[in-house]
């Protein structure tokens, strides 16, 4: 089968074409894959729409030479994976400065007016 890539919608549609871009992009669920191939075993269009979006995403892959990531960065990667991100120092300070200027104004304040007792 012959497919025309200059063919290809611009924008992704909707509904199964949309489906099946995402199957071959590997973007579905296993939730959602599952239903998707038992449907693309018996759809001779559907089976077409993949093949299609197959070979239109590799006109991408064909200008893109694969490369190895150095190894620092897959630590880097893998460091960061599943980490609350850092708060800067700034952040975590702010609420007790906040606090403590509130609790001195207060101070201040009630010293000023007199109801410190005297």
């Amino acid at each position: 089968m012959t497919v025309d890539v200059d063919a290809m919608p611009a924008d992704l549609p909707g509904g199964d074409e949309a489906t099946a871009a995402e199957y071959v992009l590997g973007l579905l669920s296993d939730a959602e894959a599952t239903p998707f191939e038992t449907k693309l075993n018996k759809d001779r269009d559907l089976q077409q729409d993949v093949a299609a979006w197959q070979a239109y995403f590799c006109t991408y892959f064909e200008t893109v030479q694969p490369q190895t990531p150095p190894p620092a960065l897959w630590r880097e990667v893998e460091i960061r994976v599943g980490q609350e991100p850092k708060v800067p120092m700034w952040r975590q300070v702010l609420p007790y400065l906040i606090g403590a200027f509130f609790g001195g104004g207060l101070t201040w304040l009630v010293t000023m007016i007199g109801l410190g007792g005297h």
